[in-house]
C-alpha cells in the first residue's frame, strides 16, 4: 500500500493501517519501519473492528482486510471476510482507487459547476 500512497496521494487517495492484535505502540512503530509503511498506521480492538467491517463474532476473516471509503465516509468496497482471489493484487487496488478518486474529482467538479451557477443567479 506505501506503492499506492506514493502513487495515487497527490490525487487525494490515504492509505491506513489498523492493527488488531496489538494494542502496543512500539509493536505498531516497529511493524511500520520493519515493512518501510509510508502511511499512518494505529489500532483498533478487534471487536471494534468487526463491527465496522459488518462480521459477526461468529465470521472467521483473512487479514489484510481491504475497504475503501470515499472522502464523505461512504464505503464503496471491502474484501468478503475470507479473502478475495484478485482483491490484493496490485492491478485490483489500482483500479478500485482510481474508480474512488474519479468518483471524488466528478463530484467535485459538480459541485463547483453548482456554486457557479448559484454566484451567479445572485450577482446583479
Amino acid at each position: 500500500m506505501t506503492k499506492m500512497q506514493q502513487e495515487y496521494g497527490g490525487r487525494g487517495f490515504q492509505a491506513l493501517d489498523v492493527a488488531i492484535n496489538t494494542s502496543d505502540e512500539q509493536l505498531i512503530q516497529a511493524f511500520a519501519k520493519n515493512f518501510e509503511v509510508g502511511f499512518p498506521v494505529g489500532y483498533a480492538p478487534q471487536d471494534q473492528m468487526m463491527a465496522f467491517m459488518g462480521f459477526t463474532m461468529a465470521d472467521r476473516f483473512v487479514v489484510p482486510q481491504l475497504i475503501f471509503i470515499d472522502r464523505k465516509g461512504f464505503i464503496h468496497y471491502q474484501t468478503p471476510p475470507l479473502g478475495e482471489a484478485n482483491a490484493l493484487k496490485e492491478e485490483t487496488i489500482s483500479q478500485r482507487i482510481e474508480e474512488l478518486l474519479a468518483l471524488s474529482s466528478s463530484a467535485a467538479r459538480r459541485n463547483s459547476a453548482t456554486a457557479r451557477v448559484a454566484t451567479a443567479k445572485t450577482q446583479p
